[in-house]
């Protein structure tokens, strides 16, 4: 939560708000209009390389805030780019970020989504930043190939 508080970045999905309950957290977050890149080529089909280009450059532009303040998305794939109607990519989905204060054991736990995690996530021998470089990767792959 407090993690969230702290993003404020023109290629980050923002949180307004939060409340919390007796048993959950409920959060006001930037409405994001466009949907997420895996609806995008779901739709209409894999994405061209010119375009996701642009896309890819914005997604570097919010993992490099990230990243500079010690902090690994842990989850990057299609379905967490999003995309505002003015054509701008968002990083969302922070559930599974970790940032440089999570213990050493909380860094070897495989989370996030297997096909697009790096190989030392899956074998939980480590992780950083550069994991999620790995699964930027994967996501460019899939978005232009299918």
């Amino acid at each position: 939560l407090d993690l969230m508080n702290r993003l404020v970045h023109p290629n980050i999905v923002q949180m307004h708000d939060f409340e919390e309950t007796d048993d959950h957290f409920n959060f006001v977050l930037e409405y994001i209009e466009g949907g997420s890149l895996h609806h995008l080529q779901s739709k209409y089909g894999n994405i061209p390389e010119p375009l996701l280009a642009i896309f890819t450059h914005q997604t570097c532009q919010g993992l490099h805030y990230l990243h500079s303040l010690n902090i690994t998305h842990r989850d990057i794939k299609g379905a967490n780019i999003l995309l505002t109607k003015d054509g701008t990519c968002k990083l969302a989905d922070f559930g599974s970020c970790s940032d440089s204060n999570i213990s050493a054991d909380d860094k070897m736990t495989m989370i996030g989504t297997p096909y697009w995690m790096a190989p030392e996530l899956i074998s939980q021998t480590g992780g950083g930043t550069w994991s999620d470089i790995w699964s930027l990767g994967c996501t460019i792959l899939e978005l232009l190939t299918g």
